[in-house]
């Protein structure tokens, strides 16, 4: 089974086949040949895209509720904490396809 995460807005691709053998690509060609630690960077892209599925649901919600003109949340909060998450890194990827529901 494969797993896929593009990083900065897809100019890098992490790509694990088969649970052992880590590719990276840059702009879609191969980068780097020989990736130490694998595992360790596996678990760091299984960590961003559950990250991407938060921000995802949050990006959502507050969509949802202001197309509706339901002020009976956080807004706020919610927009706040993105501006922050957008000032850090500009990821608007969407999470990768096996780490949906």
């Amino acid at each position: 089974m494969s797993h896929k995460v593009k990083v900065d807005n897809g100019k890098y691709e992490f790509v694990m086949v088969d649970g052992w053998d880590l590719k990276v690509l840059r702009h879609g060609e191969p980068w780097i040949a020989q990736i130490e630690g694998s595992k360790a960077i596996h678990s760091l892209m299984a960590e961003l895209d559950a990250a991407r599925v938060v921000l995802k649901t949050v990006r959502d919600f507050i969509t949802d509720r202001k197309q509706v003109g339901d002020s009976s949340y956080p807004v706020n909060t919610f927009e706040d904490a993105l501006k922050i998450h957008d000032g850090l890194v500009y990821d608007h990827e969407l999470p990768s396809p096996w780490a949906r529901p």
